[in-house]
């Protein structure tokens, strides 16, 4: 797998991930990564990747610039404990976000979202 192609490349993880640490994929030409059973995705873990959209119920922490900086254009969240700060900043591209039954939107989490 080239992570560094141009057109990007999808992340198949095993269901026994349960936690993204700190900048795991930052950086990396990743378009699509699926996040079924992840219920923690640390600071920056997503932060400047091309990932385009966003699904969960089961992620309960998403950390500080954990997406920052991306492609997404749809956001889906629920049952989610905290979304940190700037966690969405600067995703010029999102048109979409349904956010039910967040608990706590840290600061500028969605700050420059057009």
């Amino acid at each position: 797998m080239d992570i560094y192609k141009d057109e990007g490349v999808s992340v198949s993880l095993p269901s026994s991930v349960v936690r993204i640490d700190y900048s795991a994929f930052r950086n990396l030409n990743i378009i699509n990564i699926g996040l079924s059973s992840v219920v923690e995705v640390r600071d920056y873990s997503f932060s400047n990747t091309n990932i385009d959209m966003l699904q969960s119920n089961s992620m309960e922490i998403i950390g500080d610039y954990a997406f920052e900086n991306t492609k997404i254009k749809e956001l889906s969240l629920a049952n989610i404990d905290i979304i940190g700060n700037s966690a969405f900043s600067n995703v010029d591209t999102m048109y979409s976000a349904y956010l039910y039954n967040v608990s706590v939107i840290g600061d500028y989490a969605f700050e420059n979202c057009k």
